[in-house]
């Protein structure tokens, strides 16, 4: 995907109009599908013979086999395993640069797992694999008509509505999804799995997923980087609501290096691609873990879309609240609202759900301590046990004296009712001067206060400590109080 932000560089020229049976016809070189400066894509889509399109049927009572349906034969669906009285998930791919849509089948499996539903996976690998990407933005609109035929086949012959139409769709498919929802009146719900940004950022809503689609659309941002960094996702919101988790831009455990990544994967290509790909897919793995997740709400605050300002705890009192992923339907705002903002953080590997704390953290005794460079982590203990160490800033950042400090953090397990905490620091060594260096003076912290606030508990509990100075890499305990001395 690297050679893209080169592609996507050059106007592409080739518009003309071509007519599917059953399908319609497509313009290339007209609005809203073209635009000189910001869509400058006029490729005319590969046939429905090129692409390929497929659709899978899988149901509890399959056991795991599924069957074909086709939108050429109805007795496909007519003698198909499709039960009407069971709602329907459709699950649809985006760009891919080879064969693994591995997450499609695992998805399958979670949501079977979950409900006894019809499970439609789509596959127009055809249109997107022998293609760059700009030629596959030009297949979205058939292989949406593609869908949107087959819905409306399945609701002629089943005798169901669309409401019970659920689209998942990762990337380039969640515009799919989009172009199906604009066919098909009320849908009932799509939710797009990182929606492609290169052009479709901004666009007109008649070309990409917006909220007018279904019913209901959420979205979850993962890669909303701009593309000369590599990002491949929508950065405006585009649902009735929206998620950003981690920032939407670089997920945690996302960071490997590319060397790193290869050896992960065991293979050149596909650790390159893993690399490439990983903050662009983690969307489907999120929706995918939240789907069983258990006692973890994947919770999310209504916010601004400054990410710091979630990350330091500013969004923690009096917000709206929301569930990303499975469960963000039961939080359909009112009618005629979109775009809201939510904002989260995760783990940096499956299951991704944590529990989110809020710290605040007060640098005291003005006399005796510095402005220091350092980062901080925590670990709490309670009625569940201990959690892992929960760094409160991704790097090394500024304390001054006197100074109160919001963090957010986050830990795979729900400690319940915490009873103390130990708290660690290191320091920044190349923040001081050479005649403070370890082996001359270590710095010293004096903190004997920390407030912990709960997103999922709802609760606030106060930690104090000694007011003896905390040495680097040794970890303070502070207890559980009512009121420190």
């Amino acid at each position: 995907m690297w050679y893209l932000a080169i592609l996507l560089c050059a106007t592409l020229v080739s518009g003309r109009e071509v007519c599917y049976d059953q399908l319609g016809c497509f313009v290339s070189d007209e609005a809203p599908f073209y635009h000189a400066d910001d869509r400058p894509v006029d490729y005319l889509p590969d046939t429905r013979d090129e692409l390929g399109t497929s659709f899978k049927l899988r149901t509890r009572d399959l056991q795991g086999a599924y069957q074909e349906l086709s939108t050429y034969d109805s007795d496909t669906i007519t003698t198909s395993d499709f039960k009407p009285w069971k709602k329907t998930k459709v699950i649809i791919h985006g760009f891919v640069k080879g064969s693994d849509v591995d997450w499609m089948e695992d998805m399958t499996n979670e949501l079977l797992i979950e409900g006894d539903y019809n499970v439609i996976t789509i596959d127009w690998r055809p249109g997107v694999i022998r293609n760059e990407y700009d030629e596959a933005v030009g297949n979205v609109r058939v292989v949406g008509a593609e869908v949107a035929l087959l819905l409306n086949m399945i609701q002629s012959i089943q005798a169901v509505g669309p409401t019970t139409f659920h689209v998942i769709a990762h990337s380039l498919g969640a515009h799919v999804a989009g172009i199906a929802g604009a066919i098909i009146p009320n849908i009932g719900r799509i939710t797009g799995l990182d929606p492609a940004g290169p052009y479709f950022d901004e666009s007109d809503p008649r070309v990409r997923l917006d909220a007018s689609d279904a019913l209901f659309v959420d979205v979850i941002h993962t890669d909303t980087d701009p593309l000369y960094k590599l990002g491949m996702g929508m950065y405006s919101s585009t649902g009735h609501v929206d998620f950003f988790p981690n920032s939407g831009r670089e997920q945690p455990g996302c960071d490997m290096r590319i060397i790193g990544s290869i050896i992960a994967h065991g293979r050149i290509w596909g650790g390159v691609i893993d690399y490439i790909a990983c903050n662009h897919i983690r969307a489907a793995y999120l929706f995918m873990d939240s789907i069983n997740s258990g006692e973890c709400p994947y919770l999310a605050f209504h916010c601004t879309r400054e990410w710091e300002d979630y990350n330091e705890g500013l969004c923690f009192e009096d917000t709206p609240t929301a569930q990303m992923g499975w469960l963000a339907d039961q939080y359909a705002p009112d009618e005629g609202v979109k775009e809201l903002v939510y904002q989260q953080n995760t783990l940096d590997s499956a299951p991704y759900c944590g529990f989110q704390y809020r710290f605040e953290v007060e640098i005291d005794d003005g006399r005796k301590a510095e402005m220091f460079k350092g980062k901080m982590t925590i670990s709490l203990v309670g009625d569940n046990g201990q959690s892992e160490e929960i760094p409160l800033s991704p790097d090394y950042r500024m304390y001054d004296p006197l100074t109160k400090y919001l963090h957010v953090g986050v830990s795979s397990l729900n400690v319940a009712s915490p009873s103390r905490l130990y708290l660690e620091w290191e320091y920044d060594a190349a923040f001081y001067k050479p005649w403070k260096w370890e082996f001359v003076e270590r710095p010293e912290l004096f903190i004997h206060r920390i407030v912990v606030d709960s997103a999922e508990n709802q609760e606030s509990y106060l930690m104090c400590g000694s007011y003896d100075p905390i040495e680097p890499d040794v970890p303070r305990a502070f207890f559980r109080v009512n009121e420190c001395n």
